[in-house]
């Protein structure tokens, strides 16, 4: 099997890079700035805030104190909502108008096939389509097909969800 450059399997700072997910160290000699930097993106906003060493007493409480403030955080803004939220966005190579639809054309055998497809991903974020033909169907209403799939997958992910609980991750 060959991996794309620049992927890697995990490596020596696979745990390094999940347990310090969304903190980074600010060391500045000239301005002697030294802390822990907490950085999240939610709905387009950014939200950061500092941990300097000589408030929290050392390096080391500094990061636990980031990392206290990181995980509180997630807990606050990274809901089943903004899951929700997340897959619903319009994304800037979307064609069709609506999210998660498209419209595609299968080539074989000399034929053209084209069909609407939903695809969305679960509660587990496993990538998940449907398809509807143009040739059995009709445009309109294997669109309207291919939507309707997508909005009733929206709403069991959603259930699912909220089911779980409030969810952690990004």
């Amino acid at each position: 099997m060959t991996r794309k450059k620049g992927i890697s399997k995990g490596g020596p700072f696979r745990e390094a890079r999940t347990e310090h997910h969304h903190i980074v160290r600010v060391d500045n000699d000239v301005t002697s700035t030294h802390s822990w930097k907490v950085t999240l993106k939610r709905r387009g906003k950014y939200l950061h805030k500092y941990f300097t060493d000589s408030v929290h007493g050392g390096k080391k409480q500094a990061l636990a104190a980031a990392k206290a403030h990181r995980d509180r955080l997630m807990a606050e803004i990274s809901d089943a909502d903004y899951a929700i939220w997340r897959r619903n966005r319009m994304q800037t190579r979307n064609r069709s108008g609506t999210v998660g639809i498209g419209r595609y054309v299968k080539r074989d055998t000399g034929r053209e096939r084209p069909y609407w497809q939903a695809f969305w991903h679960d509660a587990d974020g496993i990538r998940r389509t449907c398809q509807f033909g143009v040739l059995k169907y009709g445009e309109r209403q294997a669109r309207a097909l291919a939507s309707a799939a997508r909005r009733k997958a929206m709403e069991e992910v959603r259930e699912e969800l909220v089911r779980r609980g409030m969810i952690y991750g990004a």
